[in-house]
This record gives structure tokens, sequence and C-alpha cells, in this order.
């Protein structure tokens, strides 16, 4: 079956986008969407860890990931399992705490190792603007996911290590995105064969600025800086909206759950916000279009990857 041969590493990503949105209804009201999401995450979290183990047992499947790993641009998007990993503790530790702390531990020592890999692959080799696409972020903003868990793990040890991954995702997402955002405005690259996935891979940009909102609030009150992160990574997005609109009308392709992960995470900081001000006329119409937004976009992203997989049974049709 060609769906088990070409599954992108996006896989994980859908993972992402659905444990978030999972957390922002359930950080807005415990509804049952947010079981359904946290299900459906794990479900394709299970599905994917399954297909990529099958793919290290054919040749032709092994040589399909081997390209998508060695293509600079697609290598930094393995770390979506990593990612993954650290997302699906809060949504398993009511359930299964001991197995979520042990998944959140894979995550990580898992992406700890693979952004150190990715920075060595920065610093030690030559690059073109080509291989400069948001995918570049997900490292980061994999590290600054952490602490995603901490409050059900809390130690001195983690919390460490919290602000240590907090540290050095600040760092390099600095001048990372200031480099991609130069990149979009003044930069003209021929990406046609990829438009899909570069377009995609953009939206991440805005993540980092939502994961250390989320990141800094177990630590600190809500504060001028929590604002200034949530208006920089929505005002990051709206600027982006045509690129994903375009995508939207157009048929369906994998890459769009790229943006998914940034949308859920806007809903969650949004609804913190209006939980922090609850009073706040806006705030509360603001969460609530957020999150019903995000809402419908995840679940028509869900049912065309679902369309995908299961009634056509072959993923290139959205590659």
């Amino acid at each position: 079956m060609k769906t088990l041969q070409y599954l992108p590493i996006d896989i994980f990503g859908s993972v992402m986008g659905m444990a978030a949105l999972s957390i922002a209804w359930t950080v807005s009201i415990h509804s049952y969407v947010a079981e359904v999401y946290a299900f459906l995450a794990v479900v394709t979290f299970i599905f994917g860890c399954i297909v990529f183990i099958l793919k290290f047992t054919k040749v032709e499947y092994f040589k399909t990931m081997q390209v998508e790993f060695m293509d600079k641009a697609q290598k930094p998007f393995y770390s979506t399992f990593c990612i993954a990993c650290l997302l699906l503790p809060s949504l398993l530790h009511g359930i299964a705490p001991k197995l979520s702390y042990y998944i959140w531990i894979v995550g990580i020592v898992t992406i700890f190792i693979f952004t150190t890999y990715i920075a060595l692959m920065w610093f030690n080799t030559r690059h073109t603007f080509k291989h400069l696409t948001g995918g570049v972020v997900v490292p980061l903003v994999g590290m600054l996911n952490i602490s995603a868990a901490l409050p059900f793990f809390e130690t001195p040890f983690f919390n460490n290590l919290s602000l240590i991954s907090i540290g050095i995702g600040v760092v390099f997402a600095v001048p990372i995105i200031s480099i991609l955002i130069i990149r979009i405005m003044y930069i003209n690259v021929s990406m046609a064969h990829m438009e899909a996935k570069y377009n995609g891979s953009l939206a991440i940009i805005a993540a980092p600025f939502c994961v250390i909102f989320i990141a800094l609030e177990p630590m600190m009150e809500i504060n001028y800086i929590s604002y200034g992160l949530f208006y920089s990574a929505f005002f990051i997005f709206v600027a982006l909206s045509p690129r994903i609109i375009k995508m939207l009308i157009s048929p369906f392709k994998f890459a769009l759950w790229r943006t998914s992960f940034p949308i859920g995470l806007l809903a969650i900081c949004a609804v913190k916000l209006h939980h922090f001000q609850p009073s706040n006329i806006f705030l509360t119409t603001f969460s609530y279009f957020l999150l019903y937004l995000a809402t419908l976009v995840i679940s028509y992203y869900f049912i065309m990857t679902f369309y995908a997989i299961v009634i056509k049974r072959d993923i290139r049709i959205t590659s």
C-alpha cells in the first residue's frame, strides 16, 4: 500500500495540532471535544509510530524515508516526533500517569539529541536560502515544549531543565525568525515544486512566541510580556494568512498540518488570557473565535487526511 511508503513525517505534526486543540478545549471548558481530540492524537501517534517502524522493514520504504530525511528543508520536521512525546503527557496524565511520565522522558531525551544534531548541521555545513523554511524553527519549538507537562511532574531538576530549554530556544529563535521574515519580504527564491510545504511551514514561525508564553506561565503570572508574546504571534499568523488561505482553497495538501500547531497554540494562549481577565468582553469573544476557528480548521485537516489514507489509500494525492 503506497500510503505506508509515502506517509510523511508530518503525521506527527498532526498529533501536535490535535494535542494543542485538546489542551485548548481543556483550558477553556472540560468539554467532550477535548477528549475526542486527545483520543485522535493518541491514536494518530500510535499509527505514525507503527508506520515508521514498518518503514525500516522494506528497502523501498526505507529509501523513501531516507530521501525525505536527507533533504535539509525537511529534516527538521523529524523533531515533530519528539514534540509529540512532550505534548501527549498532558493528555494522558489523568489516565496513565506512569506511562505519560516515561513518554515525557523519551521526548526530553530525543529533543535534546535531535536539536544538538540540527545545530551541528547548521554550524558545520553550507546552506542556501532554499533550505531556509519555517521548518528550521521546529526543533526550537520542541525545546520550548519541554515545560508543557512540567506541572504534572514538577521537580527542581525539571524546573532547571525547563529554564535551560527556554534559554536555548529563545537564543536561537530570535535570529532565525528575523532571517525568515527578511527572506519572506525581500528574497525571491523559486520553490514552485514545494510551494505547499514552504507556505505551510512558514506559519510555524508564530509558534515560538506562543510556546514561550505557555512555558513562562507556571513560573510567573500573566503580565504585559505574555500579552506581547501572544499578539506578536497573532500578528505574524495574520500576516501569513493569505498564503495559508491560498493553500486552503487549493486541493488539500498534507503540508497544511504544519499550520495546525500554531493555530492550536494561539487558541490556548487566547483562552488563558480570557481566564486572566474574564470580564474583558473583547478577550472573551476573541478567545472563543480562535478556539472555534482552530477546531474547524483542524477538523477539516483530519477529515481530508482520513479520506486520503483510508478511502483513497494513497497519501500521494496530498503530497
